[in-house]
């Protein structure tokens, strides 16, 4: 398996991200804990342009993550106490950050 070496700044707030699946009985793969993680950092590392009335991205980030948790595979894996692997967790936060910023996102810078 490939290692992620995070920025040490953005460690405690991947754990975050992290547990908030976990606490939701979300058990992730390796991999998709990985994509996760990186996602985080990514996250702020290469920001959305973003008018300045919107939420701060952490709060936006966060609305993904529940989004997410909202997707019916992964509501399934969950009900089935199965991991939920690396591609069905891109999906579903491909699918849910669509969600949460398209109204952003259509607009444009």
């Amino acid at each position: 398996m490939a290692t992620i070496k995070l920025d040490p700044k953005y460690e405690r707030l991947s754990d975050e991200f992290v547990i908030a699946f976990h606490n939701r009985g979300v058990i992730l793969s390796d991999y998709a804990e990985g994509l996760l993680r990186l996602s985080v950092e990514s996250w702020f590392e290469e920001p959305l342009q973003l008018p300045n009335a919107s939420p701060s991205a952490r709060n936006l980030a966060m609305q993904i993550v529940f989004q997410t948790l909202e997707e019916e595979h992964v509501k399934k894996r969950v009900k089935d106490k199965k991991p939920v692997p690396y591609n069905e967790l891109l999906y579903a936060l491909g699918r849910s950050g669509r969600q949460v910023l398209g109204e952003f996102l259509d607009k444009g810078p």
